[in-house]
């Protein structure tokens, strides 16, 4: 069999870990297996800030709430610009509650430039709101760096490296053990699957395509937004001109 090579390499790696038979299975169906995979590799990519990308929401004046775009699967940061001038840059916004902004104390419904957001939810997807709302227009107001939602494994190559596709089946495994509820098999699997991520993270701690050095980012309110092995600081140059 070739090396997770293709979806049915997926699929029969992590029935073997389930201890069945790809053709004939008793407990999973191959599409509920699937469904695993495809969870399995969307934890792995948030878990280890694989596939990090970045979107664009253009911003309307009195308008304080933004459909995120489906694809996103965790946010990092997200920046603002108020007005369409090239000189103006992006300022990283600080995170809150959709709660927090809701107080009396802060005027939820100031307006202004935007200095905090808050993720909140509706049918379909997540959206971020501002504060203050903006009072003007900007040609592309809301700049987010997060990790991007995998295709599924059965219409796409996994994007993972080599050395990471074997957690997939094995994540994948995990879930379908504990959805049927046996904590001999979820241990025995966890155990080893959080030994290989511990493995990849000591040996490089951002997986990220765009790192030249490895890193991971600080917190979100953190003025120095990430870290390398050996040092804390600002990048410098580049679109978001921390």
């Amino acid at each position: 069999m070739a090396y997770l090579a293709t979806s049915a390499d997926f699929v029969q790696r992590t029935y073997r870990f389930l201890r069945e038979a790809s053709a004939s299975p008793s407990k999973w169906p191959s599409a509920q297996v699937v469904d695993y995979i495809d969870e399995a590799q969307a934890s792995i990519c948030a878990e280890l800030n694989y596939l990090q990308s970045q979107w664009f929401v253009n911003t309307s004046a009195s308008v304080r709430r933004y459909t995120l775009p489906p694809d996103l699967l965790t946010i990092r940061h997200v920046l603002y610009k108020p007005g369409k001038s090239t000189t103006e840059t992006y300022t990283r916004l600080r995170q809150t509650s959709l709660g927090s902004l809701a107080t009396a104390d802060i005027g939820y419904d100031a307006s202004g430039t935007a200095t905090t957001w808050a993720l909140g939810g509706v049918a379909g997807g997540g959206t971020v709101t501002l504060w203050p709302f903006p009072d003007t227009s900007a040609a592309s107001g809301l700049f987010i760096v997060g990790n991007q939602t995998p295709e599924s494994i059965g219409t796409s190559a996994s994007p993972l490296p080599r050395h990471l596709l074997s957690l997939v089946p094995l994540k994948a495994a995990i879930l379908a053990w504990e959805d049927l509820g046996s904590n001999d098999e979820i241990a025995r699997y966890r155990d080893i699957y959080l030994a290989r991520m511990r493995q990849w993270r000591l040996i490089s701690i951002d997986m990220s395509p765009d790192a030249t050095e490895p890193r991971q980012f600080g917190d979100i309110d953190n003025d120095f937004p990430f870290s390398t092995l050996t040092r804390w600081g600002r990048s410098t140059g580049g679109p978001l001109h921390w």
